[in-house]
């Protein structure tokens, strides 16, 4: 048996769920771990007003009494025939601010200090774990705040993005494993709706990386291996660093992407409280020996008489 879920639908603050799921067709939550935005659409009778643009729409999603928050969404666009009124909307994740170029050096601070000074600026919560790591001198030219922290993400393998106003610059991988303060879920395959699917991928696995880079004062060139006692086969990195704790901090998270995405898989369950960028573990997983994989993207779904689906999408 199905069971049905409980849903709570706030338009502006003001609860809309009741006429709502009496003429609710289908609602999809789009829930990513990057910076992409997170999206809602939902689909009612045709006989329903548009909404406006712009409008708010908070979501709460649970079965009986507890009910978990699924986000803050905006409306961006509808649509209308004689059945149906579809509205997409937009997690309200990035103001426009985040996307005005800007011409800022950060000196002797660390990754964290930086992503604190950013989250300032925007009136956002932080979430940062990056204390560990600094920097001489970086320079935001011409660049605005989204495509700036972007890029370090990048250098440094971090999960970066922005939900219900908070600020999140974690590490993907601390000591070797996936971060333990990110969320961790566990799904037992035998009860998954679908047949889940584990794809392999033919990516070289690589097990360390030698990185190389020219020192113009000394006029010397240095190479390092990481980790020192890695073996074949080895990624080879050249860049431009400032000094050797950059080098191998960087050459740590280029491994890291190097190896990101190897093994991808996909399943189906029965509605549950699961968002993208958390730790995933399977029970009953028989051909496999990877404990851990990353969320990548997490989709909620509810349809008229058909229950509360999530879909998870995942990877090593």
């Amino acid at each position: 048996m199905v069971r049905k879920p409980n849903v709570v639908i706030k338009i502006n603050g003001i609860d809309k769920s009741e006429n709502i799921m009496k003429h609710l067709d289908s609602l999809s939550i789009v829930d990513n771990a990057n910076n992409e935005s997170d999206s809602l659409t939902i689909v009612i009778n045709g006989r329903f007003s548009r909404p406006n643009k712009k409008d708010q729409i908070k979501v709460y999603i649970g079965f009986d009494d507890d009910l978990h928050y699924f986000g803050l969404y905006r409306v961006e666009t509808t649509s209308k025939s004689f059945k149906s009124l579809t509205i997409n909307a937009t997690g309200v994740n990035f103001s426009a601010s985040f996307k005005v170029k800007r011409n800022i050096t950060y000196e002797k601070v660390s990754v964290r200090d930086i992503v604190n000074q950013i989250s300032k600026r925007h009136l956002l919560k932080v979430k940062c774990d990056f204390t560990d790591i600094f920097i001489s001198s970086l320079a935001q030219t011409n660049e605005s705040d989204m495509h700036f922290l972007n890029r370090i993400a990048k250098e440094y393998n971090a999960l970066f993005n922005v939900k219900n106003d908070t600020l999140y610059f974690v590490k993907k991988i601390k000591k070797n494993r996936k971060n333990d303060e990110l969320p961790s879920y566990r799904i037992d395959l035998n009860m998954c709706g679908n047949t889940p699917v584990i794809e392999y991928s033919e990516k070289t696995f690589y097990n360390s990386c030698e990185v190389s880079w020219h020192d113009t004062k000394e006029n010397k060139t240095f190479v390092k291996k990481v980790p020192l006692n890695g073996g074949d086969p080895i990624l080879k990195f050249k860049g431009s660093f400032k000094n050797e704790a950059e080098a191998i901090e960087k050459a740590k998270a280029k491994l890291q992407r190097a190896n990101h995405g190897i093994v991808k898989g996909s399943l189906e369950t029965e509605g549950m409280k699961i968002y993208a960028g958390g730790r995933l573990s399977l029970d009953n997983n028989f051909d496999d020996d990877i404990d851990e994989y990353q969320i990548s993207r997490v989709n909620q779904d509810i349809a008229n008489g058909g229950g509360w689906t999530t879909g998870v999408e995942f990877e090593n």
